[in-house]
């Protein structure tokens, strides 16, 4: 009886997991489906504070979209918790665009850390309530650098 509710947990966290990773793969869809011009994308995607969304679509990106550049956010407001991740392209960094540097630059907001190397890195931080203004952080260093 045990096994049974365990396993059904087990079920029901899977479930939520692969809907949230759905989530962010349309976000990034829609936008450069409805954007083809686009390179790149600033975005607080619509889940919970899920690092391993945040990390498989940035895995996503950098396989097989390598010519963009975005960037992830996701806060959880109730848990006081924020993930997000980065991917910068060959042309954004021809320009100086930095995976570390720019995660780093948004993890002081968002209250926390950053890490990576070359051209993705990922972050965790604990003021969600700093999201709007780490995206606009975020759109205004690829502004800077003309992209």
């Amino acid at each position: 009886m045990i096994t049974d509710s365990i396993q059904a947990n087990l079920d029901q966290q899977k479930a939520f997991l692969k809907a949230e990773n759905k989530a962010v793969t349309d976000t990034i869809a829609k936008h450069f489906t409805e954007n083809p011009e686009s390179k790149r994308l600033v975005v607080r995607v619509p889940i919970s504070a899920n690092s391993k969304a945040i990390s498989e679509a940035i895995k996503t990106i950098s396989s097989k979209q390598k010519d963009k550049t975005i960037y992830l956010i996701a806060a959880d407001e109730s848990e006081g918790k924020v993930v997000h991740g980065c991917h910068v392209s060959a042309e954004a960094k021809e320009k100086g665009a930095d995976a570390p540097a720019w995660a780093n630059e948004i993890a002081g907001v968002l209250g926390g850390k950053a890490g990576g190397k070359g051209a993705t890195s990922l972050g965790q931080g604990t003021q969600p309530e700093n999201v709007d203004q780490a995206v606009e952080l975020a759109t205004k260093y690829l502004e800077k650098l003309g992209l």
